[in-house]
């Protein structure tokens, strides 16, 4: 099946959910932001992250062989275990995303797709299922968590730098996952019941209320 059919496959798999939704009454609201606006937030979001995580491995290891490792790095074989690490990082991330939405889906992995916007050399992961708000933060943030977060945090405990280049690397990678987050959070407090649905091409998601 070619990547026109995908999309023509799932542009009506997805028109069918809005309107099985509609006839139960909910109504739609887009949370979705364009691919360029994404990539700049992403980077606005990420960045307050990468600076606590290195402040904090800057405080714990500020031994001098530390920063001579930065510099080393670049000139040993961890560097190329470095780059190798964050291109396993990116179908790995799409994994996550897979792994954390298919838990709530009635027809499980078969509700999730994996694929690349070739336009735009962009990986995605889609979730043909409508879910509630929190298990759709749950399968957003969990590359986040586990590649960013976890990540970084081991850094810290070992006094890695490698490790800490990998965490950051996945953290900046999941600005994405930032900035949707960020914008489904004025749902949070809203007491209407929510259905989110992943939106089938463009970047994030729509938003049922009822």
């Amino acid at each position: 099946m070619t990547q026109k059919e995908v999309m023509q496959n799932r542009q009506k798999h997805y028109q069918e959910v809005c309107e099985n939704l509609a006839k139960n009454k909910y109504t739609p609201e887009n949370a979705t932001v364009s691919i360029l606006k994404a990539n700049i937030l992403a980077l606005v979001i990420a960045l307050p992250f990468m600076i606590l995580f290195i402040g904090l491995f800057l405080i714990l290891h500020s031994e001098i062989n530390d920063i001579k490792e930065l510099f080393e790095i670049f000139k040993s074989s961890k560097c190329l275990v470095i780059i190798i690490a964050m291109i396993v990082s990116i179908p790995v991330h799409e994994f996550l995303h897979g792994l954390g939405w298919h838990l709530f889906c009635q027809k499980s992995w078969s509700s999730i797709q994996f694929g690349v916007m070739w336009e735009s050399i962009t990986p995605y992961c889609y979730c043909s299922e409508a879910v509630s708000l929190g298990q759709y933060y749950i399968g957003l943030l969990s590359p986040f968590v586990v590649l960013g977060i976890v990540i970084s945090i081991i850094a810290i405990c070992i006094g890695s730098i490698s490790w800490l280049i990998i965490g950051l690397y996945n953290i900046l990678l999941a600005g994405g996952d930032l900035t949707i987050a960020c914008i489904l959070l004025k749902y949070i407090k809203n007491k209407a019941n929510k259905k989110i649905l992943d939106h089938p091409s463009e970047c994030g998601c729509v938003v049922f209320l009822k």
